[in-house]
C-alpha cells in the first residue's frame, strides 16, 4: 500500500498502523501521488551515481559509509530497491535521539527509513527544497498522545522550529520529533540561506486527537 502525505512524499511499505495514520491525513488533503514508483513488472533501475543535488544540500551524504550506516534487513520493510532504484552503497544512518533513521538515495528518489515512520520517499527537488515530512497518528514507537514528525533538512536551513515555537530535533539532516496529540502544529519553519523564511504545512488532521490507536501503535 502507498499514501501521500501532505509534503508530496510517499510512505512505502511501512507498519500497518503508521500507513493508515498517514492516509488519515493524506486523504484529508487529497494530494496525487509523488514520486511515480516502479514496480515488480516495471522496476526503476538502480541509481549507479549519488545524485549531486544531494551531496551539495545534505551533510550528511558527504561522510564517509561506516558499518553502522548499513540498512538493517527487515521483512516488513518496503520494497525501496524496486519501487525507487534504490543503491544500498549511499545509505547513511542518523541518530536523533533514541531514533536511527536510514537516509538513502535511488534513481531520483530519496528515501528515510525508520521504526516511528516507516519507510518515506519523495523526489529529490522535494526534499533539497526541505519539503520532506511525514506525519504518524499511530504506529510502533510513537507514544501515547503524540504525533511523530519525521523528515530530512537541507544543511541551509537554520533556526528549524515548528509554530508553537518549539525546536524542532534535527541531527545529520534528518528530523524526528513527537508533538502533541491534542495541541498539534500547524507548520514547521526554517531560514533559508539567503535570510528567507520557509513554511512548510503539517496537515495534521483537526480530529487527530480521536484517532484510536491499538497498543503499541
Amino acid at each position: 500500500m502507498t499514501t501521500m502525505t501532505r509534503t508530496r512524499a510517499t510512505v512505502v511499505g511501512a507498519s500497518t498502523a503508521v500507513v493508515v495514520a498517514v492516509a488519515v491525513a493524506a486523504s484529508a488533503i487529497g494530494q496525487s501521488a509523488e514520486p511515480t514508483a516502479g514496480s515488480a513488472k516495471n522496476p526503476k533501475p538502480r541509481a549507479e551515481t549519488l545524485d549531486a543535488r544531494l551531496v551539495e544540500s545534505f551533510g550528511v551524504f558527504r561522510r564517509s559509509k561506516t558499518p553502522a550506516d548499513k540498512i538493517p534487513t527487515d521483512k516488513s520493510a518496503g520494497p525501496l530497491d524496486r519501487n525507487h532504484g534504490i543503491n544500498p552503497e549511499f545509505s547513511r544512518r542518523a541518530q536523533v535521539g533514541a531514533e536511527s533513521v536510514y537516509v538513502t538515495a535511488g534513481n531520483g528518489d530519496v528515501c528515510l527509513r525508520s521504526r516511528v515512520g516507516g519507510d518515506l520517499c519523495t523526489t529529490v527537488p522535494t526534499a533539497v527544497g526541505g519539503e520532506m515530512l511525514s506525519v504518524g497518528i499511530c504506529g510502533a514507537g510513537i507514544p501515547a498522545g503524540r504525533i511523530s514528525v519525521t523528515g530530512l533538512v537541507p544543511d541551509e536551513a537554520t533556526d528549524v522550529r515548528f509554530d508553537d515555537g518549539s525546536k524542532a530535533p534535527v541531527a545529520d539532516n534528518v528530523l524526528v520529533a513527537m508533538v502533541d496529540k491534542n495541541a498539534p502544529p500547524n507548520a514547521l519553519s526554517f531560514r533559508r540561506a539567503d535570510g528567507s523564511q520557509a513554511s512548510i504545512p503539517l496537515g495534521i488532521p483537526p480530529d487527530a486527537a480521536k484517532a484510536a490507536c491499538s497498543p503499541g501503535g
